[in-house]
């Protein structure tokens, strides 16, 4: 028979299994990195060392080993401190982030005037505008969206409408890519900005898709890497989702040949799009990577052997 002291050292050791069992993984130097930081950093320090708290918090929140609540609770840290330090480029990153990876979060009206102002401030007006009418249909009814209404007062003007006139304005005066890099970069940003505010919407991946291209043909690789990730990683599901992922492999390999990388995208496309129309030319595209045109041509076309 157990006895209840038998009882209670059983109870106790499955506690203490459920515990450890539950504790999130993470990366505890980084972690302690943090806390260190955090105990010699604060509004009055100098620009450097919040900048390195500002970054050991960018690597945390981007990190895929951190639970949500972790990484939401170093969010809002990050937000905060690059707020009260008037880091405009940091509080865009942090309020950009947040937006995109906890939609549903209190606070957001905040974090989308926040970018509405500083994109104010560094004259970037088209952007400023978008934010201003997606903050109108994010936010219908409250004060704020109402207040913004008036600025817009006889324009008869709505976020799409508008994106459809800036993308217009891409082909004005095209260079000799067939495009024009100011009208271009305005209307990158501009997507990004929609994209931040209203990512739920059908046409946004399309926005972002647009944006990558346009990155790509500036030869802004790093810029469309980025975006193609944000389809593939947001947007899976959605016919431009495995697009993008294997747009992202094909520059890696061809336009930064960077072999690795690529052919981990690669493989990544393959697992997650088994029966997609493109799985047997990326297995192709893989097969053959590193290998020059001429390689593969007579790969495909072996000559015969002379006599």
């Amino acid at each position: 028979m157990i006895t209840m002291n038998q009882t209670y050292k059983i109870l106790s050791f499955i506690l203490l299994v459920f515990f450890f069992s539950c504790k999130p993984g993470g990366d505890t130097a980084l972690s302690e990195k943090i806390l260190k930081l955090e105990k010699s950093v604060d509004a009055s320090s100098g620009q450097k060392e919040v900048n390195t708290l500002l970054d050991a918090y960018s690597e945390f929140v981007t990190s895929s080993g951190e639970s949500p609540s972790a990484r939401r609770k170093m969010l809002k840290k990050a937000y905060e401190l690059a707020k009260k330090t008037g880091n405009d480029n940091r509080l865009t990153e942090f309020a950009t982030r947040s937006l995109l990876d906890f939609p549903k979060d209190k606070g957001r009206e905040g974090k989308v005037l926040d970018l509405i102002s500083i994109n104010q401030k560094a004259g970037k007006s088209a952007v400023s505008n978008v934010l201003k009418l997606a903050f109108i249909e994010a936010f219908p009814g409250t004060s704020v969206a109402d207040s913004l209404k008036n600025l817009f007062q006889g324009q008869q003007l709505s976020v799409d409408s508008m994106m459809v006139g800036l993308e217009k304005n891409v082909k004005l005066n095209p260079g000799i890519t067939g495009i024009n890099p100011l009208m271009a970069t305005i209307y990158v940003d501009a997507c990004k900005a929609y994209a931040t505010v209203l990512s739920e919407k059908e046409q946004t991946p399309k926005l972002l898709f647009k944006s990558a291209q346009l990155t790509t043909t500036m030869k802004q690789f790093d810029k469309a890497i980025e975006f193609y990730d944000w389809i593939a990683d947001k947007y899976p599901d959605t016919e431009d989702g495995p697009i993008a992922l294997a747009t992202k492999g094909f520059i890696l390999d061809n336009d930064l040949k960077d072999m690795e990388k690529a052919k981990t995208v690669y493989r990544q496309f393959i697992e997650s799009y088994p029966d997609h129309a493109l799985t047997s030319q990326i297995q192709f595209l893989l097969e053959n990577l590193g290998k020059s045109n001429e390689e593969i041509l007579n790969q495909l076309n072996p000559q015969p052997k002379k006599q």
